[in-house]
């Protein structure tokens, strides 16, 4: 819901934090897109556009730097490669038929069902990470106020 006072510059700055494009800012403020465009060829508004974009950035850099420190393991390889130019190695991808699985030993079956399950755990974990991410987001939408709800 829009403040009282209408597009206020404090609400504006807030609601920048979040990252939303214009038209979703001209929404929010039941403006049209012209009159957000329009107040940010002003400098002052302008400012309040980039400084509250730059809050959000440094309000979610934290949370995955607070992430990583609580043992957040995905946070961890994925602020090594962000940060620190890490990478995986180079992985070559097989391709598998049902003929070429059935010319397979039985050891070399039993190798690829655990290779698969372990994939599948993974992908589960994974799946955790993203409500994890998911619900920092919330987090962060209430912390600056809860503008986009």
């Amino acid at each position: 819901m829009p403040p009282k006072g209408g597009m206020t510059l404090a609400a504006f700055r807030k609601l920048c934090q979040l990252h939303v494009t214009h038209r979703e800012i001209a929404a929010y403020f039941g403006v049209s897109l012209k009159v957000v465009e329009e107040r940010l060829r002003d400098p002052v508004w302008q400012e309040a556009f980039d400084d509250g974009q730059a809050e959000g950035k440094r309000s979610l850099r934290r949370w995955q730097i607070e992430a990583a420190r609580s043992g957040n393991v995905v946070m961890l390889i994925w602020l090594g490669k962000q940060l620190l130019g890490q990478r995986e190695p180079d992985q070559v991808v097989e391709q598998h038929s049902t003929v070429a699985y059935a010319n397979l030993s039985p050891e070399q079956r039993q190798r690829r069902v655990e290779e698969l399950m372990s994939r599948r755990k993974r992908d589960e974990a994974r799946k955790e990470e993203i409500g994890k991410g998911k619900e920092a987001l919330r987090r962060l939408d209430a912390q600056v106020g809860g503008v986009a709800s």
